[in-house]
């Protein structure tokens, strides 16, 4: 399986255990904790799906776009 989930997580065991379960089912993931490299990053690699943590309101603010 080839399919990229980026996931936008500030809390490192959060993003830890994502990035572990979803990489041994085959995912490759991309991770960031800041909401404005999200932008960045999705725009330059255009990932299958994004997991974005709305707890922090810079990470709410990508919910608009």
């Amino acid at each position: 399986m080839n399919d990229l989930i980026m996931i936008v997580e500030d809390d490192p065991y959060i993003s830890h255990f994502l990035q572990m379960s979803f990489e041994q089912e085959g995912y490759r993931i991309l991770m960031t904790s800041q909401g404005h490299e999200a932008l960045s990053l999705f725009y330059s690699h255009q990932p299958d799906i994004v997991i974005l943590d709305l707890g922090s309101e810079e990470n709410a603010a990508l919910a608009n776009y």
